[in-house]
């Protein structure tokens, strides 16, 4: 099993080469910005560094939250929570979709029965 420091190191390793990459991906962005200008995608090139930002974003926020507590029992405790959550967002989900398909029906029904009745409804 993996230490706590052996843990945090890999981290911060990985959280220093990812800004090192988003450091050379943003140079190279703005230098191909200079020479072609408009003919580029910007979007494609903020969607890249964007996903890169929040990868160490993540890491960092990580590092700070987690403390001493970091271990591999941690990460696993912390996966096996967030599938379980997983699972009870997308019943949650399902059951609110169910609803709002219930209520437009229902909604659909009334405004049916007031026009059948001569009632005029929004």
């Amino acid at each position: 099993m993996k230490t706590h420091g052996e843990i945090v190191s890999a981290l911060v390793q990985e959280k220093e080469c990812l800004e090192k990459e988003f450091a050379a991906m943003r140079e190279f962005h703005l230098a191909a910005w200079k020479e072609y200008g408009s003919e580029l995608c910007s979007g494609e090139m903020h969607d890249k560094e964007q996903k890169l930002a929040e990868k160490i974003t993540n890491i960092r926020k990580f590092l700070e939250m987690a403390g001493e507590e970091v271990t591999e029992e941690s990460f696993q405790v912390t996966a096996d929570h967030l599938k379980e959550n997983r699972a009870r967002y997308e019943e949650t989900k399902r059951c609110a979709e169910k609803h709002i398909e219930m209520h437009t029906a229902a909604v659909g029904v009334v405004k049916e029965l007031a026009l059948i009745a001569g009632i005029k409804v929004r």
